[in-house]
């Protein structure tokens, strides 16, 4: 049987600015986690010619939108879907986009186009059932990964919103309540891999640890539902735009 590895992208909309990538194995191991201003197609060289992924089973977790309808102009239900559900007494706002938005606002629509040659190259399939093909990737994200995972510290307040300071305090918070799943021997290199930042981290660089966060927060979220640590939600449908989230 071939091994399975679990990734996340928290993918910039733009390909000026970073993106965090992840992967973990299926016993729990972070083997990558990398922020840099990455070009498509390097995106996806890593997951379609990588010594990591090579040979495996590979599930993306992706922090943008993958699938849009036809019509450019329209909006996608998933947002408005997510907004109605109760995630663990939360109701979450994801910012509803069009194809036509993406376009005009950044010129492309990078997790449509990055899924799509994965598809057409590896056979990578979008689903709403995880583990059901040999190479999966779905739409998710990090605060919907947070509210389902880890309800009681939601929003948990990591984010780069306000003061650095502050964001270093939400961290501490996040970190410890991860690091449990290491002391458990759930997962391995988390400490080592996401230490906590310094006070004297300079923005740009929390801003880049952010992302590798982010990226993990998508690869672990399907890593819990491989191991029956979470349950699996959808909202919207495959043809006009699927979020998927964990729910413990």
């Amino acid at each position: 049987m071939e091994e399975k590895i679990f990734a996340g992208i928290d993918l910039a909309w733009t390909s000026n600015n970073e993106t965090g990538i992840c992967m973990i194995n299926e016993h729990g191991e972070i083997l990558f986690s990398h922020s840099e201003v990455y070009s498509n197609a390097e995106i996806c060289k890593v997951f379609l010619d990588s010594d990591i992924t090579c040979g495996k089973n590979v599930y993306i977790g992706i922090d943008a939108p993958l699938i849009f309808p036809e019509d450019v102009k329209e909006y996608r239900t998933a947002e408005r879907e997510l907004k109605r559900a109760d995630i663990n007494g939360f109701h979450l706002s994801s910012f509803q986009v069009s194809k036509e938005y993406m376009l005009k606002t950044y010129r492309e629509s990078r997790g449509e186009d990055i899924s799509r040659y994965l598809a057409e190259n590896k056979k990578y399939n979008y689903t709403d059932k995880l583990f059901t093909h040999s190479h999966e990737v779905v739409e998710t994200f990090p605060t919907g990964i947070t509210a389902g995972i880890f309800p009681e510290i939601f929003p948990a307040g990591y984010k780069l919103k306000g003061k650095k300071a502050d964001s270093i305090k939400g961290y501490d918070i996040l970190y410890k309540k991860i690091k449990v799943f290491e002391e458990k021997k759930i997962i391995n290199g988390f400490t080592e891999n996401f230490k906590l930042p310094e006070d004297d981290m300079k923005r740009k660089e929390y801003k880049s640890f952010e992302d590798r966060i982010d990226a993990f927060l998508c690869a672990f979220a399907l890593f819990l539902v491989h191991k029956n640590l979470a349950s699996e939600l959808y909202f919207g449908n495959k043809e006009k735009g699927l979020i998927f989230l964990p729910l413990k």
